[in-house]
Formats: structure tokens, C-alpha cells, sequence
């Protein structure tokens, strides 16, 4: 992900963690800087759009955009999304832990990066972000939420704290050796994470906040 209220280059994220593991001065410190650093911006980005819709009327998530789409379809859309990354980053990293790969250096992963950010045009993380405190998949919240979004909100939650405990049980061993089969091809679990990130950035940015900007969208 990249933007203002956010890390302006993909890059900026390696040298993050390159600093972190000079700090700890441990072959998997860069490792779990760059998990931690993209998974927390997803949970960031998770919270926001929850915080962004949760209040909204049923007639306004369900208020149709030229093209027929709404809140309420972008909004499952994303959870979709992670639903699959869910399912599939188990048996991602199962297969490539038996393939002879080697570990993936800096400079592939940066290039990876890029082509995410080119994949989905470079949509800019909302300024809010920054503001939002919560930094792992327990700590969402959507108390006095639409009735309607309750169970959407839920499976979302129950989703993300699998995804967190998957990636936290790599974070503890090298986890650039682990690659994760996708559209892009066969990349790092960063870039995936940061695939499935902007992928709900793309969906928030040019789905749910550009109805909500139309002046036809329901006051109420």
C-alpha cells in the first residue's frame, strides 16, 4: 500500500525492517519487521473501513453506484477477499516448505512491491489511518454497529485472527523462505500480505468512499 497517511514508496517498508534488524542483529529480524509492518497496516486498513461504514443506513449500504455496485457489496467483497487469502496462505506456505526455494533477497521482494502497487494504480491509504490505534486482528471493534453488518463484521474479525495466528507462527522461523502462489506469481508472504492489503485499499478508495463522495448517496 502506498500514500499519503502512509509510506509514499514501497521501498520505504524494506528500509523499516532493514533498521529493525540492525537493532536485533538476527537473520529473521527484517523477516518479522516486514510481516509485522504490512499486517498491521491491513489491520489499520480493517478497522478504518469498518469504522467507515459501520453507522451507515441499510438504504445507503444498499445504494446502487452507476455500475449497479454498493457499500454493502464492496464491504463483502474485501471480506471475500481475506477469506481467501485465509484459506489459501496455509497451503501456500505447506507446499512451499517442501520445495527446494531459496530464501528471497531484497531487491525481488522491492520489484514484487512495485508491481502490486502498479497492479491496482497506487491507491492512496486515507489520511485517517494514522489516527486509527488498533494493530492486531483482537483488537477490532464495531460496538453499536448496523444490525445488519453485525455478522459481516464478525466473520470478518474471526477470519483476520486466523490469518494473524498463521502469520505469527511464521514471523518465529525465516519466513522469506516461504513463497506464496498467486495472481503475481510466486512471491514473499510481505508481498502477499501487502497484495491482499491493497486489493481491500483499491476496493475502500474506488468502491465504498467514491458512493459515499456521489452527491446522490442517501443522507440517511
Amino acid at each position: 500500500m502506498s500514500g499519503k497517511g502512509g509510506s509514499s514508496h514501497p521501498a520505504s517498508r524494506i528500509e523499516i525492517a532493514k533498521k529493525g534488524k540492525l537493532k536485533k542483529c538476527t537473520h529473521t529480524a527484517m523477516d518479522t519487521e516486514l510481516l509485522s509492518l504490512f499486517w498491521i497496516e491491513k489491520i489499520k486498513l480493517s478497522q478504518y473501513t469498518i469504522q467507515t461504514v459501520k453507522n451507515l443506513t441499510d438504504v445507503q449500504l444498499d445504494h446502487p453506484d452507476t455500475l449497479g455496485e454498493t457499500v454493502r457489496r464492496y464491504l463483502n467483497s474485501m471480506v471475500a477477499s481475506d477469506f481467501l487469502f485465509r484459506l489459501s496462505l496455509p497451503v501456500s506456505i505447506g507446499i512451499s516448505s517442501i520445495l527446494p526455494i531459496p530464501r528471497q533477497q531484497e531487491s525481488e521482494i522491492e520489484k514484487d512491491l512495485v508491481r502490486v502497487r502498479d497492479l491496482f494504480g497506487s491507491p492512496p491509504l486515507p489520511p485517517g489511518l494514522k489516527d486509527i490505534i488498533v494493530t492486531s486482528a483482537e483488537g477490532l471493534y464495531f460496538d453499536e454497529c448496523n444490525p445488519s453488518l453485525k455478522s459481516v463484521f464478525e466473520r470478518w474479525k474471526r477470519i483476520l485472527l486466523r490469518l494473524e495466528k498463521t502469520i505469527h507462527n511464521v514471523s518465529q522461523k525465516d519466513s522469506l523462505k516461504y513463497r506464496y502462489f498467486s495472481v503475481l506469481g510466486i512471491v514473499s508472504l510481505p508481498v502477499a500480505i501487502n497484495y491482499f492489503g491493497t486489493q481491500n485499499l483499491y476496493y475502500l478508495r474506488n468502491g465504498i468512499l467514491k458512493i459515499k463522495e456521489n452527491p446522490s448517496f442517501p443522507k440517511s
